[in-house]
């Protein structure tokens, strides 16, 4: 399984940059003067020259089998592969390619571009890499993010917290968090949640409630109240001084 971070191709020429690229040769950076191409991954060629679209091509396709601009036709009409990462035009397809689609030998158990069928692309997520497995789309997430359905998400992410990708609730003047796959609130400024149920939010005003003034558990006395979270004498200075 290749992993999804990308793969740094180099290329290095007397007098020239080097070129960063992805698993298919793509420039992923340069200080945007003159390159000199880059190295192509296995499978992969650089067809039409522009090395700002990198290795464009696939030569597991019948427009481009096994080279550039080698195209199957009439009796070798399809692209199959014939070794390591080589491809070639033939008149089927071997054993393990079990389907023909768009004229190229795919086994619809792995490949991403026709999962289970001809066309049926697994989709593209954020921080992860989509898989064929079984004939089923899949997704590989990269390290600090777990897979939520076709989503890899964050430990932090609200909408899917844990492992078991949970939706976290939220109530009045709080709204929903996640910490380390746990289920939170983070409250409104002047609220706090003193009764520890996230279902009915952070329901205390600690700038008015007299037993919670300032935080939960400080109570003011018999003679104070609570005003901006301070406990003030009834009929006494306010914060302000007034």
């Amino acid at each position: 399984m290749r992993g999804i971070y990308a793969v740094f191709s180099l290329t290095l020429v007397l007098g020239c940059n080097i070129v960063l690229g992805n698993e298919k040769g793509e420039l992923l950076e340069d200080d945007q003067s003159s390159t000199h191409g880059s190295a192509c991954a296995k499978g992969f060629a650089d067809c039409n020259g522009d090395p700002r679209d990198g290795c464009e091509a696939r030569l597991s396709e019948a427009s481009h089998c096994g080279a550039c601009d080698v195209r199957c036709g009439a009796a070798n009409a399809v692209c199959a592969a014939v070794g390591d990462d080589r491809f070639a035009c033939l008149n089927g397809c071997p054993d393990k390619a079990l389907a023909i689609c768009n004229l190229q030998c795919v086994d619809p158990m792995t490949n991403v571009a026709n999962c289970g069928e001809c066309n049926h692309a697994c989709p593209t997520t954020q921080n992860g890499e989509a898989l064929c497995y079984q004939g089923k789309c899949r997704v590989a997430c990269a390290t600090g993010y777990h897979a939520c359905g076709a989503r890899c998400v964050g430990p932090s992410d609200a909408t899917a917290c844990g492992d078991s990708c949970t939706a976290c609730p939220s109530g009045p003047h709080s709204s929903a968090a996640c910490d380390k796959g746990t289920c939170g609130i983070a409250c409104s400024a002047g609220f706090a949640n003193c009764d520890g149920d996230m279902q009915n939010g952070c329901e205390t005003s600690v700038f008015e409630d007299a037993k919670h003034c300032g935080g939960c558990g400080r109570p003011c006395g018999n003679s104070t109240r609570c005003v901006g979270g301070l406990c003030l004498p009834w009929g006494g200075m306010t914060p302000n001084g007034d």
